[in-house]
């Protein structure tokens, strides 16, 4: 089926102009765009389109296509080079005429460049490099390399608490096919950045623990619910400084627990600038 190139709504043959947005349809087939990130886009009476077709050109993925009444410019960048996509992007933007592909395929725009913004701050922060792991933004710290998995490493964060008891001594067994589902649902949007590195991810998720004993692993501790006692939760005797009342999960109880899960994922795969990230020189 024929799709607007700008909004992707279906189109009938013989359409020059969208119904739904009002985009010029172009009357010849161009060919498919090849793998990698494509941006696309028409002419424009835009005080701002020869800025982008003078970016365009310089790109080395740069064609011309169309005919010369109705031009259609076309760049592709390579997988993992989105980054040197974002001054282009940042011109065509505000334009109707324009469409996005990935390997081929025509995605919204607002689906493949959600990480924009998040980038740009990136780029602006004092420390890129520990902008993702939320280095200067205490609240947003995670050990996943991207705050946009909303996983954060804090003692409040619910997610610690995804799993279960599994002995009378006060194991917890964490829900890791949970916490992979959340990180996946979360990051899809960012999956074009160029900063996410979903091997590390990966990694940090495999290395994990599978469960923690507060009472043995003194890096963790347990998470009452003492507003409402004996209702919900496992009853376990805690120790003084950890609270009173029935157990809820557990929670770090300080970074030390995310520099050894660091540590393990160093075994399979480099760990970049995380340790750096927390802990500043």
């Amino acid at each position: 089926m024929k799709r607007c190139p700008t909004c992707l709504s279906p189109l009938a043959d013989g359409f020059r102009f969208c119904p739904k947005c009002g985009s010029a349809i172009p009357t010849d087939p161009l060919p498919a765009p090849p793998g990698g990130l494509t941006i696309e886009f028409a002419a424009s009476t835009s005080p701002g389109f020869q800025f982008a077709l003078q970016e365009a050109v310089r790109q080395p993925g740069f064609e011309r296509l169309g005919t010369d009444k109705k031009p259609v410019f076309r760049v592709t960048f390579s997988k993992g080079h989105s980054g040197d996509a974002m001054r282009l992007v940042e011109l065509v933007k505000p334009w109707r005429n324009k469409a996005v592909y990935v390997d081929g395929e025509p995605l919204p725009w607002e689906q493949v460049f959600s990480f924009v913004s998040c980038f740009a701050r990136r780029q602006a922060a004092y420390r890129p490099g520990s902008y993702c792991f939320g280095g200067e933004a205490v609240h947003e710290r995670n050990i996943w390399g991207c705050k946009q998995s909303r996983l954060f490493w804090s003692d409040w964060s619910e997610w610690f608490c995804w799993g279960r008891f599994v002995d009378k001594t006060g194991t917890f067994e964490f829900d890791k096919t949970r916490i992979k589902h959340e990180l996946a649902r979360n990051l899809f949007p960012y999956r074009f950045c160029p900063a996410l590195d979903m091997g590390l991810t990966e990694a940090m998720l495999a290395a994990f623990p599978e469960h923690v004993t507060p009472k043995v692993d003194r890096h963790w501790k347990f998470i009452t619910n003492e507003w409402q006692a004996g209702t919900l939760g496992f009853s376990i005797s805690l120790n003084r400084d950890q609270g009173t009342g029935p157990a809820m999960g557990v929670a770090p109880r300080d970074d030390e627990a995310a520099l050894e899960i660091a540590a393990r994922a160093k075994r399979e795969i480099e760990v970049p600038r995380f340790e750096g990230a927390w802990r500043p020189s």
